[in-house]
């Protein structure tokens, strides 16, 4: 038995090419879930639009046109469009002013409102919830937005981007301004927002409860766990960022890694494959190669590496500060001259000198 049929009223309006498009709208020919035998639905092209089976419904000003399939027991509602190839199905709930287009699939029990607009073969599943209170969200191209993930956008005239090939899940969440591209699995109850930009490359992973906001750039192949936190203009670029490190401010994390309860914040910088433990980088520091880590006495020092690796062209000072004390290059120098040759001796002579000047 049927459970709705097209109606003779019509309207007309234009597709995203302009083209001309006849939609009729439906009404109920037998009770269904929120709605009554009799009452009329939304607006659909073909009877192909909504399938005749289960409870599935267009309510309101809703449009389906196209190749679109709204089926099982989803619902269309408020002025929402689905068109192009789009699939709403299961238990879903698409309302607002969202737009489902291209390949895009809603299913499941996910949740869809407001001025977000997915397409390409964006997928929004199991119990995610996607709503734009103000300002908008796209998600487009490959990405996966499953288990409960939550994108959100409140903020006025700000755009929230999900693009690229990754996957947020689990209970993570993404909102008021954040862009995602690349390839990257944001999960466990990371949240990202505001102006964060996330430029995923050979996977970037920030999950368990890493916070990452402000206008902090995560790029390439990072790893931003446990209780991590980047904020500020901080930028994090083929790093690992884990357990209660932070990274602030102006700081720049490359090649590197924060472990423990590191901070990295003003204007440091920690590169080519430097690591800090437990330790602090600040004002304009500079930390590259060595391993800076806790060791066995209260007292902390950097481990051995060879001088030139202290060195940047243009760099007039490089230092670490550590609980209040600065440490200076003259200090690094003495502290690993005994493992340098003797032919490096000039070398480094000549780089205080620089460093003094």
């Amino acid at each position: 038995m049927k459970k709705y049929q097209i109606t003779d009223e019509m309207r007309v309006m234009r597709d995203e090419s302009e083209k001309e498009i006849r939609l009729h709208r439906i009404v109920a020919l037998i009770d269904l879930p929120m709605v009554k035998k009799g009452e009329k639905g939304g607006w659909i092209e073909h009877p192909s639009n909504l399938s005749q089976y289960g409870d599935s419904w267009i309510h309101d000003n809703a449009v389906v046109y196209g190749s679109a399939v709204v089926r099982d027991n989803a619902r269309i509602g408020e002025s929402a469009v689905v068109r192009g190839n789009a699939v709403v199905r299961g238990n879903a709930v698409v309302r607002g002013n969202a737009v489902i287009e291209g390949n895009a699939s809603i299913q499941k029990e996910a949740f869809v409102s407001g001025h977000v607009t997915i397409t390409n073969n964006a997928i929004v599943t199991d119990q995610s919830f996607v709503s734009a209170f103000d300002g908008s969200i796209v998600i487009r191209e490959e990405a996966i937005v499953c288990n409960c993930a939550i994108v959100q956008n409140a903020i006025p005239n700000v755009t929230t981007t999900i693009s690229g090939s990754g996957i947020i899940g689990d209970n993570a969440i993404v909102q008021d301004g954040a862009t995602i591209d690349g390839s990257y699995i944001i999960q466990g109850h990371a949240l990202v927002e505001q102006k964060v930009h996330v430029q995923g490359r050979s996977l970037c992973v920030i999950r368990d409860n890493a916070v990452v906001r402000g206008k902090a750039s995560i790029i390439g192949k990072c790893q931003i766990i446990g209780n991590a936190q980047i904020f500020g203009n901080a930028i994090v670029k083929n790093a690992l960022i884990s357990d209660n490190a932070i990274v602030c401010d102006y700081a720049t994390v490359e090649d590197g890694s924060l472990i423990g309860s590191s901070i990295a914040k003003e204007y440091a910088e920690i590169r080519e494959q430097a690591v800090l433990v437990d330790s602090i980088a600040q004002s304009n520091a500079l930390i590259v190669r060595p391993i800076i880590k806790t060791v066995a006495s209260k007292k902390q020092r950097p481990t051995h590496t060879p001088i030139g690796k202290l060195f940047d062209a243009g760099e007039k000072r490089v230092w670490w500060e550590e609980k209040q004390k600065t440490y200076d290059v003259k200090y690094l120098i003495q502290k690993i001259s005994k493992t340098l040759p003797k032919d490096t001796v000039h070398d480094i002579a000549q780089s205080i000198k620089e460093l003094k000047q």
